[in-house]
C-alpha cells in the first residue's frame, strides 16, 4: 500500500505542470518572440541583428539579415507568409519568408521598440523612440500617425483589426481607431508600461510596468484585476481564450495565471531577465525568452478553474454621429454560458425588450452572439445601453453616445462662415517673404465678407493641429461654410497633400517631411465631420526651390469641397510685386468684385496668374460642390 501511494506522489508533477520542450538558442540576447498562425513555427530576433524563423521541432528555416542595429520586436503575419522586425538601426523591415528577403524597408527617426500586424492582413504597425506610432500598409504607404506622450514600448491590434492599443514610457496605455482618435486611455501605473496586449476574446486589456506590477483592465479604463510584487514587468501576454494571463519580469521568471491571480506555473531557466512571452495559437504551449535562449513549455495540463464570466459586449458599430434617426445597434457578444435576456435601452427608456430573439451565432472565435437591431435616436446626444444576462444570472452593460444630427435645410446665402488662416514663412533653412502678409491680408477680406476668421501665422507642428481642432469644434457647432486657407511650404507625397510646420529641416528626405508635417486629409476630415453644406479650401503653397517639393495632388474629399491650389502639380508660386505673393494678390482682387460665382473668383485669378507668370505659374481647382456660391 505504502509502494503505491509513493508512485502516485511520483506521478502528478508530470501531470499536472507544465513540461520544458525545447530550448532555442541565438547568438546574443533574444528580445521578442512570436508564433505562426498555425503555431508550427516561431520566430525569434535579437541582439545578434538577426531574426531567425524556426521550427518548433528546432530547425531553423530562414535567417533574416540586413538590420545593422538591435532587433527589439518581431511579428508574423496572419497568413504566415511575411515577417516584421523592428530595429535600433531606425527602420522596421517587411520580410518574405520564403525568400528571406526584405520587400519593404520602413524608415524612422529613431528606434523601433514595436511590431504588429493586423489580424485582417491589411495593415503594419509600427512603435518608435520618436513617440510616433505608424500604420503602414503592406506595400509601405504611411496610412496615419498616432502621437504617443513619450517612447513607445508596445503596440497591438484588437481583433476586429478596428482598434489599436498603444504603450509606453509616460505609463499609460491608450487605445485608438484607425483613424488617430484616442477612444480610452489606460492610467494607473506609476512607472513607464513596458508591455501590453488586447485580450482575443474580451475588451479586457492587459499592461505590464515596471512599478512591479501587471493590471487587467476593462473597455472604459477601470482596473479588475492587479498582479503585484512582481519586479518590473517587462512582458505579457493573453491566452487565445483569455483564461490565463502570462508575465515576464526582470526577476528572471515568467509566470502563469488564472484568472483570479493565482499561479498556476512559473518558467525560468534563461539566466536572465524575461524579454518576451507568448502563447501558441491553440493555447497549448508558451514560448518565453531571456538571454540568448527561448523555450517552448507544454501547458496542456493546466486547466484553468473559473467561475462563470459575465457576458462581454464590444460594439461593432462605432459610428457616434449619424444623420439618421435610425440607427443599427451593431454588437458582438461573448458569453460562456447561454444568454438568458438582453434588452436595448435609448436614453433610458427601453426600445428592444427581448434582443435575444432572433440573434445569430457566430462560428468565429471571436464572437459567441451577434446582436443587430434598429433604434431610432432623437435629435442631438443620445445614450444607448444594452444590458445581458447569462444562464448564470450575470449581467453586463455596455454605453455609447451617439449624435444625432439631422442634415438641415441651410440656405447658403445666410449660412454662418468660418475661416482658419494660417501664414508661415519662419522656416529655419527656408524662409519665405510673403506667407505672413498673404494671411494678414486674407483674414481681413474674409471678415470683410461675413467670415468668423481664426487666424494664425509661424505655426509649429502641435500648434497647427490644436488650430486645426478648433476649426472643427467651431465648424460641428454651425454646419455652414467652412474656409480653410494656408500660405507656406506644402509637399506631395504618394497622392496626398502635407502642410509644412516651420520646424522644416533641409537635411530631412521626402519620406521625414511627411513625418513633420499636417496632412490635408486632417482638415478635411474635420470639415466633413462638421456636416458643412461647403467646404473651401484654399493652397497658397510651394515657394521654395527644394525641386518638386510642391502640392501636386488632389485629396480625395467629401461632397460640397471646392479646392484650390496656387500652382499646377510640379510647379512654384511666385512672389508679387508688392508686400503678397502672385496668387493671394490676384485672390484678393477678384473677391473684392461683387455677383461673382465661387468657380469665376478662382477662374479669373487663375487666368490672372498665368499671364502676369507668363505660363510659369498655373494654378489649379477641384471641386464637388453642388450649388452657387457668392462671397458679396
Amino acid at each position: 500500500m505504502k509502494r503505491f501511494f509513493l508512485f502516485i506522489a511520483i506521478l502528478l508533477p508530470f501531470c499536472c505542470f507544465a513540461q520544458e520542450v525545447r530550448t532555442f538558442y541565438q547568438a546574443k540576447m533574444i528580445r521578442s518572440v512570436a508564433f505562426s498562425p498555425d503555431g508550427n513555427f516561431i520566430l525569434t530576433g535579437g541582439e545578434d541583428k538577426t531574426a531567425i524563423l524556426w521550427d518548433v521541432q528546432g530547425k531553423i528555416w530562414q535567417t533574416l539579415k540586413g538590420h545593422q542595429g538591435i532587433i527589439r520586436s518581431v511579428a508574423l503575419s496572419p497568413d504566415g507568409n511575411y515577417a516584421l522586425t523592428g530595429s535600433e538601426d531606425q527602420t522596421a523591415r517587411l520580410w518574405n519568408l520564403r525568400t528571406g528577403t526584405a520587400v519593404e524597408i520602413l524608415a524612422h527617426t529613431d528606434p523601433v521598440g514595436a511590431v504588429a500586424f493586423s489580424p485582417d492582413g491589411k495593415f503594419l504597425l509600427t512603435g518608435c523612440h520618436d513617440h510616433i506610432v505608424r500604420l503602414w500598409d503592406y506595400q509601405a504607404n504611411l496610412i496615419q500617425t498616432f502621437y504617443h506622450e513619450a517612447i513607445i514600448r508596445s503596440v497591438a491590434f484588437a481583433p476586429n483589426s478596428k482598434l489599436i492599443l498603444t504603450a509606453g514610457m509616460d505609463g499609460v496605455a491608450t487605445i485608438w481607431n484607425l483613424q488617430g482618435q484616442v477612444l480610452q486611455k489606460y492610467i494607473g501605473h506609476t512607472n513607464q508600461v513596458f508591455a501590453a496586449a488586447i485580450s482575443p476574446k474580451t475588451q479586457h486589456i492587459l499592461t505590464g510596468s515596471f512599478d512591479e506590477t501587471a493590471k487587467i483592465w476593462d473597455s472604459k479604463g477601470n482596473v479588475i484585476k492587479t498582479f503585484s510584487n512582481l519586479y518590473w514587468v517587462s512582458a505579457v501576454a493573453f491566452s487565445p481564450d483569455s483564461k490565463f494571463i502570462l508575465t515576464g519580469s526582470f526577476d528572471q521568471t515568467a509566470k502563469l495565471w488564472n484568472q483570479q491571480g493565482k499561479i498556476e506555473q512559473e518558467f525560468g531557466g534563461h539566466g536572465s531577465w524575461i524579454s518576451a512571452v507568448a502563447f501558441s495559437p491553440d493555447g497549448r504551449y508558451v514560448l518565453t525568452s531571456g538571454g540568448n535562449s527561448a523555450k517552448l513549455w507544454d501547458i496542456s495540463n493546466i486547466k484553468p478553474k473559473a467561475p462563470p464570466l459575465p457576458p462581454q459586449i464590444t460594439w461593432n458599430n462605432t459610428l457616434l454621429k449619424s444623420k439618421s434617426k435610425n440607427y443599427v445597434v451593431d454588437a458582438c457578444i461573448q458569453t460562456s454560458t447561454p444568454l438568458q435576456s438582453m434588452q436595448v435601452y435609448v436614453n433610458e427608456a427601453i426600445q428592444i425588450e427581448n434582443a435575444t430573439r432572433g440573434i445569430g451565432v457566430v462560428p468565429s472565435g471571436t464572437c459567441d452572439v451577434q446582436l443587430k437591431r434598429n433604434v431610432t435616436l432623437k435629435e442631438g446626444k443620445n445614450t444607448i445601453k444594452i444590458v445581458a444576462a447569462n444562464a448564470g444570472g450575470l449581467t453586463t452593460s455596455e454605453i455609447v453616445e451617439v449624435a444625432y444630427l439631422p442634415e438641415k435645410e441651410v440656405s447658403i446665402t445666410t449660412a454662418k462662415r468660418i475661416a482658419l488662416v494660417i501664414g508661415n514663412k519662419d522656416y529655419k533653412n527656408s524662409p519665405l517673404k510673403n506667407p505672413v502678409n498673404d494671411a494678414e491680408a486674407i483674414a481681413m477680406e474674409l471678415s470683410k465678407l461675413g467670415f468668423e476668421v481664426l487666424k494664425y501665422t509661424n505655426l509649429n507642428q502641435d500648434e497647427m493641429k490644436n488650430a486645426i481642432l478648433k476649426f472643427g469644434h467651431k465648424l460641428s457647432s454651425t454646419g455652414g461654410i467652412g474656409l480653410f486657407y494656408f500660405a507656406g511650404h506644402g509637399i506631395e507625397q504618394n497622392g496626398e497633400t502635407y502642410l509644412l510646420p516651420i520646424e522644416e529641416r533641409n537635411e530631412l528626405s521626402i519620406e521625414e517631411y511627411t513625418l513633420s508635417a499636417v496632412g490635408l486629409k486632417k482638415v478635411l476630415s474635420e470639415m466633413e465631420q462638421a456636416n458643412n453644406i461647403m467646404n473651401i479650401l484654399i493652397l497658397d503653397a510651394c515657394r521654395n526651390e527644394k525641386g518638386n517639393r510642391g502640392i501636386t495632388g488632389t485629396d480625395i474629399a467629401p461632397k460640397g469641397t471646392f479646392i484650390a491650389y496656387a500652382t499646377q502639380a510640379g510647379g512654384v508660386a511666385l512672389d508679387g510685386n508688392g508686400k503678397n505673393g502672385l496668387y493671394t494678390e490676384e485672390l484678393i482682387k477678384a473677391l473684392r468684385q461683387p455677383n461673382l460665382r465661387l468657380e469665376d473668383i478662382f477662374m479669373q485669378v487663375r487666368k490672372n496668374v498665368r499671364l502676369r507668370s507668363q505660363d510659369q505659374q498655373i494654378p489649379r481647382e477641384y471641386s464637388s460642390i453642388e450649388e452657387k456660391f457668392y462671397f458679396k
